[in-house]
């Protein structure tokens, strides 16, 4: 949603308090393609503070549908983030620390609220503290129970014998 701020340019230290949806579904990052869910609108408090400048402050609350890291399974995820920008409209619009979110006189509340997400976005994502993952030998999951795999595990040190082993049992 654009937001238009040259209202606020008409007198300073003027207030406006808006609530606007989050118009975005999905979201990329990392390659992965994300769905939101439960969305609630996004509470903003735009303040022009002095002759071009603007403070922003807001609060967005989501959740996304992640996957497991471990087992694949997607897990809703909840966000509660805290926006907070100070715009600087004297800025040129090919300044190196341009924000994506402002384009002229328009303020995008998606590309904020995106800007942020991007900042808090959690390394990896566990369905649960004991989640036991994926077995490496048939891919089943296993906090469904055991697979049928071989899961012996062998110390390395033993391998040379191993090999003894296996070397007498082939034909010559």
């Amino acid at each position: 949603m654009q937001i238009d701020l040259s209202k606020l340019f008409e007198r300073e230290h003027s207030e406006k308090e808006l609530k606007c949806p989050l118009e975005t579904d999905v979201v990329t990052f990392g390659g992965e393609t994300y769905d939101f869910v439960n969305k609630s609108e996004v509470e903003l408090k735009l303040t022009h503070t002095s002759r071009q400048h603007i403070t922003v402050a807001g609060h967005s609350a989501f959740r996304l549908r992640m996957c497991c890291s471990r087992c694949l399974e997607p897990v809703l995820v909840p966000f509660n983030l805290e926006l907070t920008a100070e715009l600087d409209m004297n800025h040129p619009a090919d300044s190196e620390d341009e924000l994506p979110y402002v384009s002229g006189y328009s303020l995008d509340v998606d590309l904020l609220v995106l800007d942020e997400l991007f900042v808090n976005m959690p390394i990896s994502v566990l369905c649960s503290e004991d989640c036991k993952g994926l077995c490496r030998g048939c891919g089943k999951n296993l906090n469904h129970g055991p697979c049928d795999c071989d899961n012996t595990v062998l110390d390395p040190r033993m391998a040379r014998i191993l090999d003894i082993f296996n070397a007498n049992n082939k034909e010559v």
